[in-house]
């Protein structure tokens, strides 16, 4: 049978779970990203060929599709801990903590949209973005 508890039970683990691969996702994108900026600024290679471990996934449409992916997880996630306060024990700093993160990877999708944009209309790999004209090594805040 299934009762009101045990549905709460399992939203609360799948939900959790979701929580728990989207920060593992966002832990190797991170990664990546470190292994680019060394690549670029201590090794002195060029930003076109800093192309982090998995250089063949270094293109603009995996960068798109992952950070798309990875603002759905945590939209998702969020809403339901918003929705459903009463099933998750969670601290209100904790949820402004969570809600600020996904604001800020909010900023970071839009950032990939105008990346894919920019590499639709002008062919560019990798594409500047908002933050500069000039070919960024993949993250925002850091262009060469």
């Amino acid at each position: 049978m299934d009762t009101l508890p045990s549905r709460l039970i399992r939203l609360h683990q799948g939900t959790m779970g979701l929580f728990s691969l989207a920060l593992l996702y966002q832990l190797f994108h991170w990664i990546e990203h470190v292994v680019q900026v060394y690549q670029h600024w201590l090794r002195g290679m060029p930003a076109a060929q800093s192309h982090g471990i998995l250089f063949f996934l270094d293109f603009e449409w995996n960068h798109f599709v992952f950070n798309t992916g990875y603002f759905i997880a945590l939209l998702v996630v969020l809403i339901l801990i918003i929705t459903k306060r009463q099933v998750f024990d969670i601290r209100a700093s904790a949820l402004w903590l969570l809600g600020i993160g996904t604001a800020i990877q909010g900023y970071h999708q839009i950032e990939h949209i105008v990346k894919i944009s920019q590499h639709l209309a002008r062919g560019c790999e990798p594409c500047p973005g908002i933050s500069s004209e000039k070919p960024s090594t993949g993250c925002t805040f850091i262009s060469p």
